[in-house]
Parts: C-alpha cells; sequence; structure tokens
C-alpha cells in the first residue's frame, strides 16, 4: 500500500512540476516577444470587421507567431487574445500550417473560444490505406515517460503511462494512395468531432497505423524525414454571435505543388467531396 502511495505521489509532484514549468516558460515568453517589424507579413486570407484569417507557415513557432502578430495585426496581437485565440481556437502546432483565425476584438476572439469552431486538415500518412472511412475514439492524455521540454501525448491504450486522457474522436476520410518520396503513402482530410487534445491527429493517426508523414515524434519507423508535418489545415468555419463564415485555402499536396514528391496510385474521392462527407458526418 505505501509502495503505490509513493508512486502516486512521485507521478503527482512530477506533473506539477511539470505543468508549473510550462507556464512559467510561456508567460516569460509573451512578456519576452519582441516587437518588430523584420517578420516575414503572414499572408491574409480573408478580413471583415471582427475576424482575420491569416496563412501560418509551417514550423513557425508560438512566439514567433505572436510576434508577426503583433507587427501585422497591431492591438489584436495583445496578450489577452493571444491567450484567447491561440489556445482555444485550435492547437497550433509549430509543425502545423494553414489557415489561423485572429478576433479583431474582445467579442470576436471569446467567439474563438467556444466549441463553434470547426477546423478541416488535409494530411499525406504512411501507409496505404485500406478503409475509405475511419473513426477514431481514444482518449488521449499527457505520456508521463516524456517530460518537459519534451511534450508527448499518448492513447489511454498506454494506460499505465497515459496521466488525464479525455475522451476524443477524430474523423479521416481517404481521398487518396499514393507515393510519397517513393514510400506508400495516403492522402486525407480529418475533423475533430470530439475533443481538442495536443497532437490528437498525430496520436490518433499512429493509433491506426498511419503516423504522419514528417512526424518523427510519433513515427517510430526510420522513414526519410520531411521538411516538416504533412499537415495543412485548409478549411475554417466560424459560427459565433458576431459573425458567422467559412474560409477555404487550396489544396497544398498535388502532384504540381510538391514538385514530383508525391504520385497518385489511386483516386478515392474528391477533396471537396472529402469535405462535405465530413459535415454530413458531423451529427452521428
Amino acid at each position: 500500500m505505501l509502495f503505490y502511495l509513493d508512486s502516486f505521489l512521485q507521478i503527482l509532484g512530477s506533473t506539477f512540476l511539470d505543468l508549473f514549468l510550462d507556464h512559467l516558460s510561456k508567460g516569460v515568453s509573451r512578456i519576452l516577444i519582441p516587437v518588430s517589424v523584420d517578420y516575414w507579413p503572414l499572408e491574409e486570407v480573408f478580413r471583415s470587421e471582427n475576424f482575420v484569417v491569416l496563412a501560418k507557415p509551417p514550423d513557425v513557432d508560438e512566439v514567433t507567431l505572436w510576434a508577426a502578430l503583433q507587427a501585422q495585426v497591431g492591438n489584436a496581437a495583445d496578450r489577452e487574445t493571444q491567450r484567447a485565440v491561440f489556445r482555444q481556437c485550435f492547437q497550433a502546432d509549430a509543425g502545423f500550417s494553414g489557415l489561423y483565425p485572429v478576433g479583431l476584438h474582445k467579442r470576436a476572439s471569446q467567439g474563438l473560444k467556444s466549441r463553434r469552431v470547426h477546423t478541416y486538415h488535409v494530411a499525406i500518412v504512411r501507409g496505404l490505406m485500406e478503409q475509405a472511412e475511419i473513426r477514431i475514439d481514444a482518449p488521449i492524455g499527457r505520456d508521463l515517460r516524456f517530460r518537459s521540454p519534451v511534450v508527448r501525448m499518448c492513447t489511454s491504450t498506454d494506460w499505465e503511462h497515459c496521466y488525464s486522457p479525455c475522451e476524443c474522436t477524430t474523423q479521416v476520410i481517404l481521398v487518396e494512395t499514393g507515393y510519397f518520396d517513393e514510400e506508400f503513402s495516403s492522402k486525407v482530410v480529418v475533423k475533430s468531432y470530439r475533443g481538442d487534445r495536443k497532437h490528437q491527429f498525430r496520436v490518433h493517426l499512429k493509433e491506426v497505423g498511419h503516423p504522419l508523414v514528417g512526424d518523427t515524434l510519433y513515427d517510430d519507423v526510420g522513414h526519410p524525414r520531411s521538411d516538416h508535418l504533412m499537415i495543412r489545415l485548409l478549411r475554417v468555419r466560424v459560427d459565433t454571435d458576431v459573425e458567422s463564415l467559412q474560409v477555404d485555402s487550396g489544396d497544398p499536396f498535388t502532384v504540381a505543388r510538391l514538385c514530383g514528391r508525391w504520385r497518385v496510385k489511386e483516386t478515392f474521392s474528391s477533396l471537396s467531396d472529402a469535405l462535405e462527407k465530413l459535415d454530413s458526418l458531423e451529427a452521428f
């Protein structure tokens, strides 16, 4: 009994320490964000009196993104708005790219914190996916085997290492199969129907045996390394009290845009049909 109590206290103490250090580093980074015009301006995809939707390049970290927002959007990039938009809208990890909505005033930013923000991603994953549709229901928590600054998540199948798993559901629709850098791969669209956990898509795709191309954190097999995570947020739908909008961007993972790195073997659905399919499945 004493052994289990001692182990529990060790895990609890290390977890609180990691969380404290994580929040402390984020607080310091917010204070030290430089206001500079040297950052490349982010592409503006959409603007209204309430929102601006920018294009986030891959491998842009949190602090750099905030600094660019300060220089480009102005007072919408203050600390309060940063926390509301960046943390509560969706998980915009450094490796992710694509559309990034920002509220231009407090009420719009509060709307982005709600569950009325729907995001649709396109991705290239390892292996030839055999099913046209996959619904992944697997609780996700923090993997206690990895400590700060490395943050790795896991599903509750690793129950002895998975801290505080929360229910998460991800829907995957197959678009194409083919070859990425001469390895079997599949192009899919993904959407979260429940949960908003860190690395949710990365963990769930790993769970079904199709990790993201370029994901060195969750891809245990020594595949050739990509420049960045091959996932892009290409549609944002927002239903708030101040405004309802839907913003789309083009498919970045085409044969032409990937300069021969992607070759199509078989097409199962058009990208637009796959996105509509995600909406039709939303109620179930």
